[in-house]
């Protein structure tokens, strides 16, 4: 997982994901492409060839404009990186999920604005589209989401999932995340009063995690539902990316569902790197 795309609209959300971007991922070798998609909206359809072209053209300029001034501070915090800018015209979410699937890219980092709360943003917004659509997994994160781990630290990255649906090619993608990142993985099963787990079996699976993932913590945390589960944990453990496999949708349901509690602002303080089930293309 070395070949990252990060779309950019320029925006305060787009900054911060950066910053995110510059602080987390300078451990390992990587390969950039700063991504802008831009449209022009005609309002007269009488509008001349002419001038459709002259404002495409200055949408463009501008475009790369920024996008090379963004090339130059990334190779200033990481000199190591390969950088490139691409432009292209048209629907962000459409050529986001395109230029992906023809350059082989591993990892979409995007800024999301969070305002109204995580599970708005999976319903919506651009960012939710292109978690939907998306080959490989994509880091969202919220605009007022700030670091304070330091460069002699692990990311946290604690991966929210189903004990009794458990995917390994999630797995695999998690473990090359950990490593892009120096990450350690943290793994939590939410279960409530109605949830019967059988306990030889839970021995066995965390034996092998154990035995995949070093120093991989295991933790079944009883809540009334998904969402105040983790939410607890992630009060009580900082400095967190929560990662979700989005193939089970009834999970996803269980977690975004668009109840007052959904829209609580741990959502729009956390990062979510939404990791993909296996899908066989012919």
């Amino acid at each position: 997982m070395k070949k990252i795309l990060f779309p950019t609209d320029f925006s305060e959300g787009a900054s911060n994901a950066m910053q995110f971007l510059l602080q987390q991922f300078r451990y390992e070798p990587i390969e950039i492409t700063l991504f802008h998609a831009y449209h022009l909206q005609i309002v007269d359809p009488f509008t001349h060839q002419e001038m459709i072209s002259m404002m495409e053209k200055e949408l463009r300029c501008s475009a790369e404009e920024k996008l090379e001034e963004m090339k130059h501070k990334v190779l200033k915090e990481l000199p190591a990186a390969h950088v490139t800018c691409v432009t292209r015209l048209g629907l962000a979410v459409d050529e986001i999920i395109e230029y992906s699937r023809q350059n082989s890219i591993e990892l979409i980092i995007m800024g999301t604005v969070g305002a109204t709360g995580l599970s708005e943003l999976l319903i919506g917004s651009n960012t939710a589209k292109v978690i939907e659509h998306a080959h490989c997994p994509v880091l969202a994160i919220p605009l007022h989401y700030r670091s304070s781990r330091l460069p002699t630290e692990k990311l946290r990255v604690v991966y929210a999932c189903d004990f009794l649906d458990l995917d390994l090619y999630s797995f695999l993608q998690l473990n090359k995340f950990l490593i892009l990142c120096n990450g350690e993985l943290h793994l939590i099963h939410i279960t409530d009063s109605r949830e019967q787990l059988d306990s030889n079996f839970v021995k066995e699976l965390t034996d092998f995690l154990r035995n995949t993932f070093n120093k991989l913590e295991i933790e079944l945390i009883a809540a009334p539902d998904v969402l105040q589960g983790i939410k607890e944990y992630a009060e009580k453990n900082p400095q967190q990316v929560l990662a979700m496999t989005t193939h089970k949708r009834t999970f996803l349901d269980k977690l975004y569902s668009r109840s007052i509690t959904t829209k609580m602002a741990f959502h729009t303080q956390t990062p979510l790197l939404a990791l993909h089930k296996y899908r066989y293309r012919a």
